[in-house]
């Protein structure tokens, strides 16, 4: 999504980060992008608009009308009684000397009550006083002081404002799990390079489960903050597989825990050592274990949950944002188009190996292929369009995505080959 940076230290008008000059709205650049583009959104970072994308509307938002007016974004206006507000005016912003007397429309009046009230009243504000003018100017303090998110439909002449929360403690929180997941995926492909099948871990497997869980539930319960239709979609696709995901591994893990527990109790009431009987997955790094690994490294032991992994740190990525639409999602796609492409690989090879695997257990790991591909696409279909400047970007970063997963996907097995024996070994 094509944007501008504005100044937030600039009052009271909206001032471009880069060239500090003012917005203007009449004519230049603004002016095409009001004229040509179905959403254009502002907050206190940014000026974005929207070519690609369905807006979506939640009761998050209080919807105005704001018909186009000279010298200001738009204007919300009031028939009965009269008054009106000015959206980012490019020139004068004044505030009368006496707030009592100020005229404002029904609904954005509503809106600013229930926000704490009006945030522009400071000396600070920068703006000059009127013993005239009676209306009100949203301005760039309004957005600043009040953490306010404006969205304008200029074909429907619709403006939408909300107040953005935000908690410092889950920004922390939400900060610290996706630097694990980032750990815990660098983990595995450290592993995996070197013909390791990682081994069941809560922090790998029930962790995404959760946080994936947790989205669902917070999705159905309440509106979702991003404001695209299609981003929304984008978000329950990558729940949806990483709770599938996560939860045939976790159902796996439990069913193996009891098929040892009850070889263990047999062997005990037998009078007989525990032997290795439903032993499950080895830690690679144990005495012994990276023989065994390696030799088993096409077999259903371990649980390699690096398209999970990834899946959950986009979905924190989203909530912590609040837009699909930030400099990780190519990261994102890439490690998970590398390992796509490297878990088909292997599936081909696996398929190769006849006695390896039984035809269930092929069954499945084929499905999980078959999915990873399908989300792979979503991202690169719905995540990277929401995300391109422009038609052209888009093109040129798909073909970038892909050629980039298939050559390190390529170099991983070859790697991992190394030290996985052959069928005949």
């Amino acid at each position: 999504m094509p944007f501008i940076p504005v100044r937030s230290d600039a009052f009271p008008n909206l001032y471009e980060a880069a060239s500090n000059q003012k917005i203007n709205w009449n004519s230049g650049f603004m002016y095409s992008v009001q004229i040509s583009s179905s959403i254009v959104k502002i907050n206190k970072d940014r000026i974005q608009w929207y070519e690609y994308g369905t807006f979506n509307p939640s009761s998050l938002w209080r919807k105005m009308e704001c018909e186009p007016t000279h010298d200001a974004f738009c204007r919300i206006v009031q028939d009965s009684p009269p008054s009106s507000v000015l959206v980012f005016p490019s020139g004068v912003v004044d505030v009368p000397v006496d707030l009592h007397q100020l005229r404002l429309p029904d609904e954005f009046s509503k809106f600013m009550r229930s926000g704490g009230g009006l945030h522009c009243d400071a000396p600070t504000s920068n703006r000059m006083l009127s013993f005239t003018d009676n209306s009100y100017d949203i301005s760039m303090c309004d957005i600043v002081d009040g953490n306010l998110e404006l969205v304008l439909e200029p074909d429907a002449n619709l403006l939408y404002i909300r107040q953005r929360g935000a908690s410092l403690w889950l920004t922390v929180v939400l900060s610290f799990l996706s630097l694990y997941l980032f750990v815990k995926t660098c983990e595995h492909f450290i592993k995996l390079v070197h013909g390791h099948r990682p081994c069941f871990a809560h922090g790998s497997i029930t962790l995404p489960f959760l946080v994936a869980v947790a989205s669902l539930v917070k999705l159905a319960v309440t509106d979702s903050v991003l404001i695209l239709q299609e981003e929304i979609t984008l978000q329950i696709i990558i729940c949806v597989y990483t709770v599938i995901h996560t939860g045939v591994h976790i159902r796996q893990h439990l069913t193996t825990m009891m098929t040892a527990n009850a070889g263990t109790a047999t062997a005990t009431a037998a009078g007989k050592a525990p032997g290795a009987h439903g032993e499950g997955c080895k830690d690679s790094t144990s005495e012994g274990g990276a023989a065994e690994t390696h030799s088993d490294f096409f077999s259903e032991k371990g649980a390699a949950a690096v398209g999970p992994l990834v899946a959950t740190q986009t979905l924190l990525s989203i909530e912590l944002n609040q837009t699909i639409d930030t400099p990780f999602l190519s990261i994102y796609v890439v490690l998970f188009g590398l390992r796509n492409f490297l878990k088909f690989l292997n599936l081909i090879n696996l398929h190769c190996r006849r006695d390896a695997l039984s035809k269930s257990a092929k069954l499945r790991k084929t499905a999980e292929t078959l999915a990873d591909t399908f989300v792979f696409t979503c991202l690169v279909g719905i995540g990277m369009q929401v995300a391109a400047e422009s038609r052209e970007q888009y093109a040129s970063n798909v073909w970038v995505l892909y050629v980039i997963s298939i050559l390190t996907g390529t170099l991983m097995h070859r790697i991992t080959l190394l030290y996985v024996p052959g069928p005949e070994s």
